[in-house]
């Protein structure tokens, strides 16, 4: 018995047998590389344990290494800086490096290496001084990362935070409120078009093998041995498709691990799921496969005379929206929970939250029938042609089908809707810093011990700074806080307007017709005691203003500018208190501001040193990663929903064979059979796509306003998009899959014996 399986499976139609199985091997990759996000995000977060200081141990009784994590750049890539001094001989040793790198060495990561190596040295080399080796990937978030462990002295360090062990344990970074939210509802929305296209290939030419395990029992067979030998052909496709899925998996690994997440890519390895998930996967995706072909066969194998005694099915109705809106209800009521920092574990909530959009979808894919049931009524009252009124007569009589061909482009334009609108959203919850109001030609330079330097140490790398070419001037920016009755401070920068117009990039009109500017709404005139920022009145450098005028200023949301405080009207040394930053005006190119950051950083190790450019490059880095990865999902989704499109309708087309050879036989023109065909798929997916669109912007408002996202605007016209693609596309395939018709329709299609 189960070789006769063997060999209906072989010889009764390879073709459908092998798209069943690539369906399957589609969908076994996909799940397999979904299941390894979390232990991704896992791995990375312990190999990237040792640069958070909130998990090391800290013992004042042990021996210690200091350590300074400093944000750094080259060009528009991200550079991280690490600065340590060892106590002692035996003091912690960072992950991927044999040794501490004495004062004035430096270890690079790989990716450092041929950059310096390809790059001007005075604009990249002379900040790490000699390279002594390179840093080995378990102290990497990715290959591509700009990473430098260089040495530096005791003193360069006082203020730096000293560890004594850098070995930690780390849970994956958590994303908070709303983006756990998105992140949730986004691997549900990605994996929902797999499992319609799944679901699509093993339904394909559901009806031929229905006829041909008929047959099976009107020969004889028991109810038991049919089950029998159509278990033994659903294993053979769900079997060869599992194994090929392991097959995809290795082979589009590599191309996953360039995806983005947090700012950088994966190691290829990363990408590894948990073994018993993976192996549970493989072993379950063959015997769903069987339960599914059992589940159909079931009314044949049963009574194999019944397709010919089966009555129509029952009409579809609206009560198919009730469950939608139940859905809808309860995932409005998880993401709530979760908005408001609900009870429970986080996890679960988080599941609580996926579950819910995924019982949404499947309301959505429940109530869709009734849309193509509209779709048939409308067709049948405007039908002017035989095309029309066949097309219309047959979406009437069986709504479901109708739908099911085009669920999966439809789930993937509710789900790329919900994105494309949640696009603002995401990005207003996205924690970056404000922008400091540098314009993209200055370079900013903060030292963590405050430029304790002594004052020639600090006028003689000015006078350096100054005589570089390209540098047009530097102003040493100090922060204050002046003190107001009732206990009030008020926070500014002593700089000259002269010097805030070379260094800043914002309105600055009101700057020299008042002793204080700024964005605040009132700041009393009168004498004022002022002090060094983040110090007491008395401790260190003291000093008092006398505030005669105040003028506003408009400052950007985007920007944090506190005020800005003429020089003029400081009664005190200013020039006593050390600089908060040295701002380097530069004439913006590339070369001279590398240059800049280099000989800051080799004049001042211990020292975070940012251009304007950095900064919004940061911002649109962080932006466009978020759309790129939203527009990539899309198109993935998209094309596995073309791909169910093209499977369902080919799969209609060689049910329908006899039915359809018949029409043409009659008379009917190839022209009008194309149209009808046409027209059964076209119609339900324009009316069901733009349905779709609307209730992804529904979904997404409500997702937005429930999770607390910072700003739940209106989507712009980027919504356009899905439902351009979704219904573009889906034109394409049918067209594209129009030419098979006359040959599913040639005579032999019409041949009973």
């Amino acid at each position: 018995m189960n070789r006769l399986g063997l060999r209906l499976a072989l010889a009764g139609g390879r073709g459908a047998l092998a798209l069943t199985a690539f369906g399957i091997a589609l969908g076994t990759g996909v799940l397999l590389l979904a299941l390894t996000i979390d232990p991704a995000i896992q791995t990375r977060a312990e190999r990237l344990a040792w640069r958070d200081p909130s998990v090391l141990a800290f013992d004042p009784d042990a021996i210690q290494t200091s350590v300074a994590y400093l944000d750094d750049g080259y060009g528009d890539r991200q550079l991280v800086r690490v600065l340590v001094a060892g106590s002692d001989p035996s003091a912690p040793i960072p992950p991927g490096i044999p040794a501490l790198p004495g004062p004035g060495s430096s270890y690079l990561s790989p990716a450092l290496v041929d950059l310096v190596a390809t790059e001007p040295v005075e604009q990249l080399g002379d900040r790490f001084g000699n390279m002594v080796g390179e840093i080995g990937d378990v102290a990497l978030a990715d290959p591509g990362e700009l990473v430098a462990i260089t040495g530096v002295g005791r003193d360069d360090l006082a203020n730096a935070l000293g560890v004594s062990s850098f070995e930690a344990e780390s849970r994956p970074p958590s994303l908070q409120g709303f983006l756990r939210t998105a992140f949730a509802i986004g691997i549900v929305g990605l994996l929902a078009p797999v499992a319609i296209f799944v679901a699509t290939a093993t339904r394909l030419s559901a009806a031929r093998r229905a006829e041909r395990f008929a047959a099976v029992r009107l020969v004889g067979a028991s109810p038991a041995q049919a089950r029998r030998l159509a278990a033994v052909e659903a294993f053979v496709a769900g079997s060869a498709g599992a194994l090929a899925g392991i097959v995809l998996f290795f082979l589009f690994r590599p191309v996953a691990a360039l995806l983005p997440f947090d700012g950088h890519r994966w190691f290829v390895d990363d990408l590894t799921p948990d073994l018993v998930w993976a192996a549970t996967v493989v072993v379950l995706v063959p015997l769903v496969s069987v339960g599914a072909s059992l589940l159909g066969l079931r009314g044949t194998l049963s009574a194999p005379l019944g397709a010919a005694r089966r009555s129509s099915r029952s009409s579809v109705s609206a009560a198919r929206l009730v469950p939608l809106l139940g859905a809808t209800g309860f995932l409005a009521a998880s993401i709530a929970w979760e908005g408001g920092g609900g009870s429970g574990d986080p996890d679960t909530r988080l599941i609580v939250i996926g579950a819910s959009f995924l019982l949404l979808v499947g309301a959505l894919v429940w109530a869709g029938p009734y849309l193509v049931s509209l779709v048939a009524r409308i067709l049948h009252r405007n039908a002017s042609q035989p095309a029309t009124l066949i097309a219309a007569r047959r979406l009437g009589a069986d709504p479901r089908g109708g739908f099911y061909a085009i669920s999966g482009v439809i789930l993937a334009v509710f789900i790329g809707s919900v994105f494309h609108a949640l696009i603002g959203p995401i990005q207003s919850s996205v924690n970056l810093v404000a922008s400091n109001g540098l314009q993209a030609s200055t370079v900013s330079a903060v030292e963590i011990n405050q430029f304790q330097v002594g004052a020639d140490r600090l006028r003689s790398i000015v006078s350096e700074l100054e005589a570089m070419n390209g540098v047009e001037r530097v102003v040493t920016e100090r922060d204050v806080e002046v003190f107001l009755d009732g206990g009030f401070v008020a926070r500014a920068l002593v700089i000259s307007c002269d010097d805030a117009r070379a260094v800043l990039d914002i309105d600055l009109s009101s700057c020299g017709t008042a002793d204080f500017i700024t964005p605040a709404e009132t700041i009393p005139l009168g004498s004022h005691e002022i002090a060094e920022a983040g110090t007491e009145p008395g401790s260190t450098w003291t000093g008092s203003i006398t505030v005669a005028s105040v003028a506003p200023m408009t400052v950007p949301d985007d920007v944090y500018f506190p005020g800005l405080l003429d020089p003029a009207a400081v009664r005190g040394e200013i020039d006593e208190m050390a600089p908060s930053r040295i701002l380097i005006a530069t004439d913006g190119t590339r070369a001279t501001i590398e240059r800049v950051r280099s000989a800051v950083e080799a004049a001042l190790p211990a020292t975070f040193v940012l251009s304007g450019k950095d900064e919004s490059t940061l911002r649109l880095s962080t932006f466009d990663e978020l759309g790129w990865l939203i527009n990539f999902g899309l198109v993935a989704v998209m094309l596995v929903a073309g791909s169910s499109l093209a499977m369902s309708v080919i799969g209609g087309l060689i049910e329908r064979r006899r039915p359809l050879g018949l029409l043409r036989l009659s008379g009917m023109p190839m022209s009008q059979m194309r149209r009808m065909v046409f027209i059964e798929a076209v119609g339900p997916l324009v009316l069901a796509s733009l349905t779709a669109a609307l209730a992804g912007v529904g979904v997404a408002q409500l997702i937005a306003r429930l999770g607390r996202a910072a700003d739940p605007g209106l989507p712009g016209l980027s919504i356009f998009i899905p439902v351009g693609i979704g219904i573009g596309g889906g034109l394409l395939v049918v067209l594209a899959v129009l030419p098979f018709l006359e040959r599913a329709t040639d005579s032999d299609a019409t041949r009973f014996e």
